[in-house]
């Protein structure tokens, strides 16, 4: 069953992700372009935004980056750590991987599969956590339960804390860094109900 969908950047294509493989559509009138079967049932797996590469592994350990169009894996990522989730570059330029084994977030070069730095620095007593790129391209979203924490990619600081009532259940933030949207439930005029909050990305402050 399709877990994921994607949309290209262009809205061109959009992509149906599942654990066995991936499906490419027109944008336009969902024509099919072509299909990727895994080899083996994926743990993780993304598409590239531009809708033309797939990561995708069994193990966690080996990260396939492999061409939609074609059945050949184009370049091989080995993660000394397990791999719980991939997110890919709003550039498409590098592909992230969160660890099981530590806090931490590798990022690497797609055309290369080398690593182009690793990040630390997130704290929280949550045994489960997840991170994803900005779509500013320049902060990694890193997520906990009821926290969520932005890190500059360039300079490495973490900025403040953001808390919630209950867990987060979705983040965003805008193209241009300067606001961060979160979804989770929370308390208003007395009564609990999902609610949609957003921040300064600058000072975590909050807007609404």
């Amino acid at each position: 069953s399709i877990s994921n969908l994607v949309w290209s950047t262009d809205s061109g294509i959009l992509i149906a992700l599942s654990s066995s493989g991936a499906a490419r559509y027109n944008g336009s009138d969902l024509e099919k372009i072509d299909t990727f079967s895994f080899n083996e049932p994926a743990a993780v797996y993304a598409a590239s935004p531009d809708g033309k590469t797939l990561a995708f592994s069994s193990d966690s350990y080996n990260i396939y980056l492999a061409d939609a169009s074609q059945t050949t894996n184009a370049i091989t990522i080995y993660s000394p750590d397990m791999a719980g989730t991939t997110d890919f570059a709003p550039d498409g330029s590098s592909l992230l991987t969160t660890s099981l084994d530590n806090w931490l977030v590798t990022l690497w070069d797609v055309n290369t599969g080398d690593v182009k730095v690793s990040l630390s620095g997130f704290e929280t007593a949550a045994p489960v956590y997840n991170a994803r790129f900005g779509a500013d391209g320049n902060h990694i979203i890193w997520i906990a339960r009821a926290t969520v924490q932005l890190q500059d990619i360039a300079t490495q600081e973490m900025g403040p804390a953001v808390s919630h009532e209950d867990f987060v259940s979705g983040v965003a933030l805008a193209p241009d860094g300067s606001q961060l949207a979160t979804a989770a439930a929370a308390t208003i005029n007395g009564e609990f109900m999902p609610a949609v909050f957003l921040w300064n990305a600058a000072d975590r402050k909050s807007v609404v």
